[in-house]
């Protein structure tokens, strides 16, 4: 892996290795026949990516999401093999009998699979069995996994129901036959709390393939275990060289209000249980075609659950989610660094997620749409589109990727002057802070200043995501002789939001800023404000009840 990395780290852009895209016509997707939103979600996606209407296969499933082994094999596995079977989409000769939980047992030949598409409604877990060993890693592990992940191995030679099983496609960036030889069929999900999410999925793939991915790299590192953290910088890196920004949180805890979170077009982070910050936030989302990772054991234990961490990003419009339905153990999680590789080599979202789990029969699962190409529309034909008058909102990223480029090209300054051009002439409070970081860099305080001033006066602040940027710009500008501009947004600010980290965040920087001026009754007020939230929290804590907003 580090080999493939450094070689990749020589390229400015993404240099996508042309690849075969998964025909439509391969795909079969499943549906909870005994679910109206199921079915429906199916036919939706089926016309979404026009898939033929006859690749949908309705079973009748129960209604939970997490199933005993005997009621998988008996309304899932089973049935759908046989399915798949009758399609001439798996070859494979029945030979009677079972084994234990009711799995019939085949002699498998190979597929024609390209992805089997799950959709809500169809259960997502499969609970331990009475008899499951104890998990006692590495000596022994629990007989429970995700279905996706049971489906995937269904055919994988010595598959075993305790335990994970090795996935022969796991660093694999060149499929051709391997999964029919191996045995293993790729499987997604469209799936989230509501109906609306998982079709949300889908549209924002497709939009995002049609306007291309813009945005940012977040990297929240957790100092919690060495390992998980490589694969964090390591993912940096390859998104950094292909021309993306990145802003990495090296604390323990995650990225907070007071940190930047505008556009995150990738999102890699972990350990916290729940989702906070601004995933907790009830107005932030994610632009069109982003991925989102959390590592957490349980992530997607509970798939109607926003306060779990896969749901939730899915919920706030991430077009390419991961979770873990039971506890995986760190080896067993989707490697982020793997994911932005894949994609880095051509692979759809689905392809690179599979080959970025090194387990099946496991805990993962993929949210998403798997035919999604994030890089389907490049970076040259973004600008070509921005050029030609169809600029919106994260056109700005686009530029500052181009940017990126050319400053390992051709140095600081010549990135400077192409980003200038752009200034007024589509959304630009992102690429105002970033040519002021560029003129800042080439020893031009004066005119970083006054570009930083300008960014402030844009709308940073209509948006929760946008709000964070604003209080990075503000931290840079009040020692710096941008005092009156930071007072002025940071009055915008404090009334944003009721939450008590967002008051805590303002207020950190009023309190900055009172050593530079005069800082008013406004922002005394929200410094007044904040402290009272603090000494309510701490009478609730001693009291042993919840705190109030």
């Amino acid at each position: 892996m580090k080999r493939a990395v450094s070689l990749f780290l020589s390229a400015v852009v993404f240099a996508l290795s042309a690849r075969a895209e998964v025909s439509p016509s391969k795909i079969y997707v499943v549906a909870n026949s005994d679910d109206p939103d199921s079915l429906a979600i199916a036919d939706f996606y089926a016309s979404a990516r026009e898939i033929p209407k006859e690749k949908i296969i309705g079973l009748p499933m129960p209604k939970a999401g997490k199933i005993s082994k005997a009621e998988y094999f008996e309304k899932i596995e089973n049935p759908l093999v046989a399915e798949l079977a009758k399609r001439g989409a798996l070859k494979a000769v029945k030979l009677g009998g079972r084994e234990p939980f009711g799995r019939e047992i085949y002699s498998y030949i190979s597929h024609d699979i390209g992805f089997l598409v799950l959709c809500r409604g169809v259960p997502w877990g499969v609970n331990p069995s009475p008899k499951s060993p104890a998990p006692n890693p590495p000596k022994s592990f629990s007989d429970a996994a995700s279905v996706d992940s049971e489906l995937s191995g269904r055919f994988v030679s010595s598959k075993k129901l305790a335990g994970f099983l090795k996935n022969p496609l796991f660093n694999n960036y060149s499929w051709g036959m391997t999964p029919s030889i191996a045995g293993v069929i790729p499987v997604a999900r469209l799936d989230g709390a509501t109906r609306a999410d998982a079709e949300g999925l889908v549209k924002s793939a497709i939009e995002a393939e049609k306007k291309g991915v813009a945005g940012r790299v977040y990297i929240d590192k957790s100092r919690r275990e060495k390992t998980g953290d490589r694969w964090l910088d390591a993912a940096a890196k390859i998104l950094s060289a292909a021309g993306f920004d990145v802003s990495e949180n090296s604390e323990p805890g995650l990225f907070g209000c007071e940190d930047r979170m505008d556009a995150p077009a990738f999102y890699f982070g972990w350990y916290t249980f729940r989702p906070c910050g601004y995933f907790a936030e009830s107005g932030f989302s994610f632009p069109r075609g982003a991925s989102a990772l959390h590592i957490y054991s349980f992530s997607a234990s509970d798939m109607r659950n926003t306060a779990n961490w896969t749901p939730a990003f899915v919920s706030k419009g991430a077009a390419a989610v991961f979770g873990n339905v039971y506890e995986p153990y760190l080896g067993g999680t989707h490697h982020p660094h793997v994911y932005a590789l894949a994609l880095a080599r051509g692979m759809s979202s689905g392809e690179a997620a599979t080959a970025a789990m090194p387990f099946l029969s496991w805990q993962g699962v993929f949210v998403g749409d798997p035919l999604f190409r994030p890089f389907k529309t490049g970076l040259d034909a973004q600008m070509r589109a921005i050029d030609s008058g169809s600029a919106d909102a994260l056109s700005q990223y686009s530029v500052i990727r181009m940017m990126n480029g050319i400053a390992r090209e051709k140095g600081g300054a010549a990135a400077f002057d192409f980003g200038s051009k752009y200034v007024g002439k589509i959304p630009d409070g992102a690429l105002l802070w970033k040519l002021s970081q560029i003129a800042a860099a080439e020893g031009n305080s004066a005119e970083s200043v006054r570009l930083a001033s300008d960014a402030l006066g844009r709308d940073l602040y209509s948006e929760p995501s946008n709000r964070g940027l604003a209080m990075e710009i503000c931290r840079y500008l009040i020692p710096r002789g941008g005092a009156q501009a930071a007072k002025a947004a940071l009055e915008r600010l404090a009334e944003l939001s009721d939450s008590g980290e967002y008051a805590d965040a303002v207020a950190s920087l009023a309190r900055g800023l009172s050593k530079h001026a005069d800082i008013g009754g406004k922002l005394s007020k929200a410094i007044a404000r904040s402290d009272a939230m603090k000494a309510e929290a701490e009478r609730a804590k001693a009291a042993g009840a919840p705190a109030g907003k």
